[in-house]
């Protein structure tokens, strides 16, 4: 990679960064294109995130995506927010528009649909109940997609009871467990769903053998997030879905 007076900045904004394999995944399609750009780690804390997204036009960015922990935050901060990132409430992508306002979307719901749809083709929203295995901006994401695709039965597994209670609230699903019930919440389940992140806490949770599982985190693997009595039937890594968002109708370069 090759930077010059020329080259179009944008990054991925969290706390921490230094997992994402984000700006490796960047460089390499920027290159392989032949692409005068650079995509660079941007580490913010979550009291500093409002100044440093204000500070992408002042150093010249072109704008950034998200991660763990300012997804949701970021969506009061920007100066316009899509309609389904505001659904979802959260937001992946920030765009500096040319008079230095920040435009939000989120990608991830697009990512997580077609990544689904490419995965296994003969899934139906009938076919069962879905369990997402966390509440955070990603969980938000796959949640509306579910819920969009027609899934009437959507159970959210995660911690700390009160944040999925938020979530089912705000899209109108209305099962949820902590992990010491998760057992349960997996029984006759069609579909896992589980956002991981570095530093995620390695939690013993077995799957139905019948059941798709779909990762949102590339870190999933190396993390054993989802361990026990698994039986892989269907695995999608988070450089599937990753890859799906870039044709997202609201992802712009």
């Amino acid at each position: 990679m090759k930077i010059a007076g020329t080259t179009r900045l944008a990054g991925i904004m969290g706390w921490p960064v230094a997992h994402s394999r984000s700006p490796l995944v960047h460089g390499f399609w920027l290159d392989e294109t032949g692409t005068d750009g650079a995509y660079v780690p941007l580490p913010a804390r979550p009291e500093h995130i409002e100044r440093a997204l204000r500070a992408l036009p002042i150093l010249g960015f072109r704008g950034c995506n998200l991660t763990i922990p300012h997804k949701q935050t970021a969506l009061h901060i920007a100066d316009r927010v899509e309609p389904s990132a505001r659904r979802i409430g959260a937001v992946n992508t920030i765009i500096v528009a040319p008079d230095g306002t920040l435009d939000a979307s989120n990608t991830d719901m697009f990512g997580f649909s077609e990544n689904l749809r490419e995965a296994v083709p003969e899934w139906q929203p009938a076919a069962g109940p879905a369990v997402v295995l966390g509440a955070g901006g990603s969980a938000r994401a796959v949640v509306a997609a579910l819920t969009n695709a027609g899934v009437t039965e959507i159970r959210i597994v995660n911690r700390t009871l009160s944040r999925a209670e938020i979530v089912a609230r705000d899209l109108e699903t209305s099962y949820i467990a902590n992990p010491a019930g998760c057992q349960n919440s997996l029984g006759g389940a069609a579909i896992t769903q589980a956002p991981t992140f570095a530093g995620a806490s390695v939690l013993p949770i077995p799957r139905p053998r019948r059941a798709s599982r779909f990762d949102s985190g590339l870190t999933s693997a190396r993390l054993g997030l989802v361990r026990g009595q698994i039986v892989h039937v269907e695995a999608c890594s988070r450089l599937d879905f990753f890859g799906h968002q870039h044709f997202a109708p609201n992802a712009r370069a």
